[in-house]
């Protein structure tokens, strides 16, 4: 009975750390404009498996057109440029599906035209003084930072946020993996 119990105990950490890994990126952000520019931010993810990747961002201003830059990541900067996307999505959002390899990531986005080889945080355009967006990653990726542009054209680092609910689930297994653990000892000793 005693392995039975510790058996479920490790399933259950496991289906914790299987979800954690696939849940999509779901995260928001803002990008601001003045009459000259706009803001561009650059969000870095991992992809961890690799395969057919989709990326939406949602604008929840009306009237103000996102566009997105995909590129690889290196050493913490931009790499390669991969593709561009402005209107692919419902109205006019981005929308990329791309078969990706694993690897680390930049996602650039800004308003309508974010040229396809802008590396600042800042572009010539600005439709809207204040566009929030909403930034839905799909696939096995895992986000691992945001750097949000300023007008200034410097940028404030954030952390990717931290999916709590699968971490608590594998942090209750294990203590419970330790109290049957513990119990099982107290039985033989």
């Amino acid at each position: 009975m005693n392995k039975f119990i510790l058996s479920m105990i490790a399933a259950l950490s496991l289906i914790a750390v299987g979800n954690q890994a696939s849940a999509a990126v779901v995260d928001s952000g803002v990008i601001e404009g003045n009459s000259s520019f706009a803001t561009v931010d650059h969000w870095y993810f991992t992809v961890n498996t690799g395969g057919l990747i989709q990326i939406d961002v949602i604008d929840t201003f009306p009237g103000s057109d996102p566009e997105m830059n995909l590129w690889s990541a290196s050493g913490g900067g931009l790499g390669s440029f991969i593709v561009n996307d402005d209107d692919s999505g419902s109205n006019t959002d981005p929308r990329i599906i791309r078969d990706l390899a694993p690897g680390t990531y930049a996602l650039l986005v800004g308003l309508y035209a974010l040229p396809n080889d802008a590396t600042g945080f800042r572009s010539v355009n600005s439709a809207a003084p204040v566009s929030p967006y909403n930034l839905n990653i799909s696939g096995d990726t895992t986000l691992n930072f945001v750097r949000e542009g300023n007008l200034d054209g410097s940028y404030s680092q954030r952390p990717s946020p931290v999916p709590l609910p699968a971490g608590g689930l594998l942090l209750l297994g294990g203590l419970g993996a330790l109290g049957a653990a513990r119990k099982l000892k107290k039985k033989t000793a």
